[in-house]
């Protein structure tokens, strides 16, 4: 038997992309070409091999819909071969075939009708997809009246319902909650151990490292990078986010202060980047931010010491304005915030929590060292704030604030089921048995 599911070689989709409505009945009528062509695809080739779980990431407008839309035979190739080997079974987007009109249970009829099965087969499977995806109440309501998570869970459940041979995935499970989430990735585990293949589209790339077998990396409609999960994640996040090159040490910063050399760091000068946002009420800048202690320098496993400098510099008479206008503590100060990707602040510290005192009367630059030890987190992405303020952490004005400045990665070397929350607190268990009464 061929082991392979799907075979795709040369794939190419073009689009024709018109200025007006009415260019395309010009070009019609006087055959004068009044289009231009937007590749969204360009020569890929891949096999997916059967039991296979493969995660398609890339950033929007990379291609990864288009692609899967003619992996489930929704939209056609313009050139190229497509081999599928068993049946389909796709989730494009929410809702995708489902009438708003249409109940919940008349929705999952008409949705297995589209899926191939037959009226039997659906009356089999409806108590079951009722079940799985938890509506039995809202169940003989309209469509259109169920949250877009509701429809995630009912499109999902109508979809995994007929033990497809091939499952397409798109994004349906971003919208749900964490509950149901899980729930999901159990039928998904169930159905690859039946010898089911599954793509799936995502943003969350810890699902990635975590439930996939391979990866694929889609840039500008080519496939970049393909391999393990791990590895392809890594090249994700330096296009998002830009190459972080290693440095020698840092160079001197014009205030006398410099640092030895030392293995590669982690280094981001925002003010290199004219599209980064900062916040604050002015009057500083932040001209470097380096973070060293790291191997790689984005990527953490917990209980590294780490080292990060911060070069930071202020107008004096701004400074000392805003110091008689709001009463503020002579005292300028700089730190670093790590949150999680929803924006959650875990931890950080700074001049002012560490108890360093700069003087902003005394110069208009300086290096601050802070020293942390870092925790032992669940396994993500993180991102880290840098600010400099005026004042004392209890009162203070932010003269410049970048926010999820600097992108780090989780990769605990133990699993992280054995703690719970986000953070491990190493802890250490007694017990004492009562005697009878």
């Amino acid at each position: 038997m061929n082991q392979n599911a799907i075979s795709v070689r040369g794939l190419s989709k073009m689009f024709r992309v018109y200025a007006r409505p009415s260019d395309v009945f010009r070009e019609y009528v006087l055959g004068q070409r009044r289009h231009r062509e937007f590749w969204a695809l360009r020569d890929i080739s891949f096999d997916l091999q059967r039991g296979e779980i493969i995660g398609l990431v890339g950033r929007n407008g990379a291609g990864k819909s288009t692609l899967l839309r003619i992996l489930a035979g929704t939209l056609d190739r313009t050139s190229g071969t497509l081999d599928v080997q068993g049946h389909i079974s796709a989730i494009l987007e929410l809702g995708t075939g489902f009438h708003p009109d249409y109940t919940g249970r008349e929705n999952i009829l008409m949705g297995g009708l589209c899926l191939g099965m037959t009226r039997e087969q659906i009356a089999r499977k409806m108590n079951w997809v009722i079940e799985f995806s938890e509506l039995r109440d809202f169940i003989d309501q309209p469509f259109k009246t169920y949250s877009s998570g509701m429809q995630a869970r009912l499109t999902f459940s109508t979809a995994v319902s007929i033990d497809p041979d091939i499952l397409i995935v798109d994004e349906a499970l971003a919208v749900g909650d964490v509950k149901f989430a899980l729930k999901c990735y159990d039928q998904i585990r169930a159905l690859k151990k039946k010898g089911c293949t599954i793509l799936f589209v995502t943003h969350d790339m810890n699902s990635v490292n975590v439930f996939c077998d391979r990866a694929f990396l889609l840039e500008r409609g080519s496939i970049v990078s393909e391999g393990e999960p791990k590895e392809v994640t890594a090249q994700y996040f330096r296009l998002l986010f830009g190459e972080t090159k290693p440095v020698a040490g840092i160079a001197q910063t014009g205030t006398g202060v410099s640092t030895p050399d030392r293995a590669a760091a982690l280094r981001v000068e925002p003010g290199k980047n004219p599209s980064l946002k900062c916040l604050g009420d002015g009057g500083a800048d932040i001209h470097a931010i380096t973070i060293t202690g790291l191997q790689p320098p984005n990527v953490f496993s917990g209980g590294e010491e780490i080292t990060i400098e911060i070069d930071f510099a202020w107008d004096t008479d701004t400074v000392r304005r805003l110091i008689d206008e709001r009463a503020l503590n002579p005292n300028i100060g700089t730190g670093i915030a790590f949150c999680d990707r929803k924006g959650n602040y875990l931890f950080g510290c700074s001049t002012l929590t560490t108890g360093v005192n700069v003087d902003p009367r005394r110069g208009r630059r300086a290096l601050a060292r802070l020293r942390m030890k870092l925790p032992e987190l669940v396994a993500g992405e993180y991102f880290a704030t840098v600010a400099v303020a005026l004042g004392t952490q209890a009162m203070h004005v932010q003269l410049k604030w970048y926010d999820h400045l600097i992108h780090l990665v989780a990769q605990p070397a133990r699993p992280s089921v054995d703690f719970y929350g986000v953070m491990r607190v190493e802890a250490v268990g007694e017990l004492t048995y009562a005697k009878d009464p």
